[in-house]
């Protein structure tokens, strides 16, 4: 490179460093210029250290390079993607300035005192010129001794302080319980599940905020997202950090300034003699305003003309003057299925509750009985539309669920449709609740659950409904527990009571409402409560497959629990228990493969996965360690594949158990449990693993022998309680 160029970029050393938000990403568009260890090197210093001095080794490298680094430095600053066509446009401001008419070589020869007589020389002799100045802008101070720049909410967030991005990232990057830290902001920020898995493992946050930095985010931007995350501890550092200035606080301020002006008034502290909060009697004499009663936000300038008028003698409308929120109503209604059970039954009190809802002011849209065609676009056109204050969306008819979301199914569905055809068909009710939770207040309520009367034989549907997390502006409200089917004799009453309360009282509150309807008997039974720990039947088959690692010798002990745990296994009457002992891991998936999908046409069922052995925990996940890693090559087994394997062939209940002695003081990744499944995992390394009575399997095996008439369920939390965390999603076992 040449030497004037490495004197622009070194002069340009702190303001390149803070500038720039990703100097990996920079790496990737100069594949021709850095190498695969420069490049690495780069990202271990941005994952340890920050961009501040990854952006100064990036620098530093670049002044190694050969001629063609520097043109390709400034193309790839320009490029949209990085975002920093300021940096190059700076740059080549400072390359036409030359370092004030001098190159390097100057410098080094004649030494800086020559530069500085030689500049002043010429500052004596020439005549100020403008156009002198504009051809040579002045070298800007360093930044340590230059001005806090002040920023709004309307800064882009590539110009706000480091020091604040710091604060904000380091915030976010910290984990919290109710999950509001980076991958909140990254799902308000519409991120799908892949675009989170290709984020940088050493700083999620970081990886966030840079892609805000190349979309050009505002800081309204970001505080809109925090407060959306209800993270305003976040917001109110931002607010309060120094530099920051709040448009209405700086009206605020202006309008103070000119009242003041306008009074022609002195403050106290620049009178000679400040005159006493005691002298009030001087301020009521006279007529001028004094500043110590400085007036509030909201009042008028004193050059506006101040009414005393009512509303009433001003004959304006009370609307006007009061605030009135304005509503959206959506009423969806697929009743009259061809292929279907109807629901025509329902219908009146839906009309009911529509009588009662069309009092609102605001939208109110009806759709009836539609169609796969037109049900989704008519749906999108009411979110399209949808803006007002308030959002009630009432949807009733025939629904499933398939991979843990919700679809209200059209009427013309055809019962041997496709899982492709049932998802482009049928109306995705989570999906509608995110397009809808922007709205300040949102109302879904679904009247679904309802028995399918005839074989509805579209593969890998569960009935019912899986539970919505509500958003935090958000109301979601179901007729009955999610993964119930409610009886068709009462499935009138959930929407004919609401609309009976609504019409006996329009202005009643939510939660009023729902802890009336809740009193109805047929809504919320006991028998209802007895159903999630039902005891098996005559015709539900149970199935257990399990595995031990017996050959260690910390795992003496592992075939015998295994054992006594089959025994009472089949004392319960289970008919399928198979052992399976120092298997590779190879064999064990294809053992698991072959179990399932030859369960996989049985219509109601048990199975549990048990495994006793060593486990640990890698990232988000759990392997289970079998005996390959003495005789690799191996393949380990993966906690999420066998959830994931149990979800696609089994659909009635499924219980997974690892059983481990010798587990680490974290524990294993907890899992979240899919619907219909049961989970249990070691929180932690037991204190004495050469006992029996640590066993977690042998407990579990004597409390199936003594409470014989519990639920399956309930023995296994009950098992787990000092040594297992326990993830439970299971409607009855």
């Amino acid at each position: 490179m040449d030497e004037r160029h490495k004197n622009v970029l070194r002069s340009l050393i702190p303001e390149l460093s803070h500038g720039i938000q990703d100097p990996y990403m920079i790496t990737g568009f100069m594949s021709n210029i850095f190498t695969e260890s420069d490049c690495s090197e780069i990202r271990s210093s941005q994952t340890q250290s920050g961009p501040i001095r990854a952006s100064e080794e990036l620098v530093l490298k670049l002044m190694k390079r050969g001629k063609n680094a520097f043109n390709s430095f400034l193309t790839t600053l320009r490029n949209p993607k990085i975002g920093h066509k300021d940096l190059a446009q700076l740059i080549e401001s400072r390359l036409d300035d030359g370092l004030q008419g001098h190159t390097g070589r100057e410098v080094i020869s004649r030494g800086p005192s020559s530069v500085s007589e030689a500049s002043s020389s010429r500052a004596e002799t020439t005549p100020p010129n403008r156009a002198d100045e504009a051809e040579y802008p002045e070298v800007p101070p360093p930044i340590s001794q230059r001005q806090r720049c002040p920023f709004s909410k309307e800064t882009l967030l590539k110009n706000i302080p480091s020091s604040l991005r710091d604060t904000i990232v380091q915030t976010l990057n910290i984990k919290t319980e109710l999950g509001n830290n980076w991958r909140g902001v990254a799902g308000h920020m519409g991120l799908t599940s892949e675009e989170v898995d290709r984020l940088d493992d050493s700083g999620k946050m970081d990886s966030l905020f840079a892609q805000m930095v190349h979309k050009n985010y505002k800081l309204q931007d970001i505080v809109d997202l925090l407060k959306e995350c209800e993270r305003h501890d976040v917001v109110e550092s931002i607010e309060s950090h120094p530099g920051y200035e709040d448009v209405q606080r700086a009206r605020t301020k202006e309008n103070g300034n000119m009242l003041q002006e306008q009074t022609g008034t002195e403050s106290k502290g620049s009178l000679a003699f400040p005159r006493q909060e005691s002298c009030k009697s001087e301020v009521e004499k006279t007529d001028e305003p004094d500043v110590r009663y400085f007036p509030s936000e909201d009042s008028n300038p004193p050059d506006e003309d101040i009414t005393s008028e009512t509303p009433e003698e001003m004959n304006l409308d009370e609307n006007d003057v009061f605030s009135v929120y304005q509503r959206s109503c959506l009423l969806v209604e697929c009743l009259n299925y061809e292929k279907l059970s109807g629901l025509t039954d329902i219908g009146k009190g839906i009309n009911s509750l529509s009588d009662c809802l069309s009092h609102w002011e605001g939208d109110h849209i009806r759709i009836r009985n539609c169609k796969s065609a037109k049900l989704n676009s008519k749906v999108n056109q009411f979110v399209k539309d949808c803006g007002h204050d308030v959002c009630f969306v009432y949807l009733a008819g025939h629904t499933v669920q398939l991979n843990g979301e919700n679809y209200l199914l059209p009427t013309d569905i055809k019962p041997d449709c496709t899982q492709a055809d049932l998802i482009q068909q049928s109306l995705n009710i989570n999906k509608l609740i995110l397009q809808l939770h922007m709205s300040p207040l949102l109302i879904v309520i679904v009247d679904g659950s309802h028995h399918i009367e005839g074989k509805f034989r579209c593969p890998g549907i569960l009935p019912g409904l899986s539970a919505i997390p509500p958003p935090p502006n958000g109301v979601i409200a179901f007729p009955c527990h999610p993964g119930s089917v409610r009886d068709p004799e009462h499935r009138r009453s959930y929407v004919s009571s609401m609309a009976d309360i609504l019409s006996e009282n329009p202005d009643i509150e939510l939660s009023e409402l729902f802890k009336k309807i809740k009193e109805v008997p047929e809504l919320y039974s006991k028998t209802d409560i007895v159903g999630l720990n039902a005891k098996p039947t005559e015709t539900t088959s149970w199935h257990a497959i399990i595995f031990v690692n017996g050959k260690n010798n910390r795992y003496k002990n592992a075939t015998h629990d295994s054992l006594h745990l089959e025994v009472a296994l089949k004392k319960l009457g289970w008919n399928d228990v198979s052992t399976h002992c120092d298997r590779r891991s190879v064999e064990i998936c294809e053992i698991l493969r072959k179990k399932l999908r030859a369960l996989s046409g049985k219509p109601r069922k048990v199975v549990m996965v048990y495994y006793v052995g060593a486990a640990c925990q890698m990232g988000e996940d759990n392997v289970l360690g079998l005996v390959d890693h003495e005789n690799p090559p191996y393949t380990d087994v993966s906690t999420q594949w066998l959830i994931n394997l149990m979800s696609e062939y089994i659909s009635g209940p499924k219980i997974l158990i690892v059983d481990d002695l010798q587990t680490s003081e974290s524990g294993l990744y907890e899992h979240v449990a899919p619907l219909e499944f049961l989970i249990s995992l070691p929180k932690k390394r037991r204190s004495n693993i050469k006992s029996e009575d640590q066993s977690y399997t042998l407990l579990l095996s004597q409390m199936l022998g003594v409470n014989l008439g519990q639920s399956l369920k309930n023995i296994v939390q009950r098992a787990s309680r000092a040594q297992h965390h326990v993830s439970n999603n299971l409607f009855y076992a």
